[in-house]
């Protein structure tokens, strides 16, 4: 199994510039092309964009890290309240691990699975089909 795994380390930027995602050696069987695009049609209470990580489902044998570069969005929000979450089950999920650099306005954490990321605020609801689903902590 070792002999398959990726020895190459992955950076892969959105087309703004504001989100990415770095795959470390090891974390993939194989060799996988990665691509980040910009969904249009934001849900919830996104601060900003919601950013569509594909090939969606793709599951990391060792974690990725993603980190996502806080905008003028944000501005009136306190730093500490804010979320680098991923979208399952219709509701936002705080990623793992999530670390901050207030200086640098980036928020980063540890994704196992590709799927849609954004930044939230630590108190979002999400209204989805009639239901609220509340910001859940990993």
């Amino acid at each position: 199994m070792e002999g398959n795994l990726s020895s190459v380390r992955t950076l892969t930027f959105s087309p703004d510039g504001r989100f990415s995602l770095d795959v470390p050696p090891q974390a993939l069987e194989g060799t996988t092309t990665f691509q980040i695009a910009i969904v249009d049609d934001p849900i919830g209470d996104a601060l900003g964009a919601i950013y569509e990580v594909t090939p969606s489902g793709t599951q990391f044998l060792v974690p990725a890290r993603a980190t996502i570069q806080v905008g003028a969005e944000a501005d009136a929000i306190a730093f500490t309240a804010l979320v680098l979450a991923t979208v399952e089950n219709e509701r936002f999920v705080e990623l793992e691990a999530v670390a901050g650099d207030p200086a640098a306005r980036l928020l980063s954490g540890d994704v196992h699975h590709l799927s849609l990321f954004a930044l939230v605020t630590d108190e979002v609801a999400l209204v989805s089909l009639g239901e609220v689903f509340l910001l859940v902590r990993a």
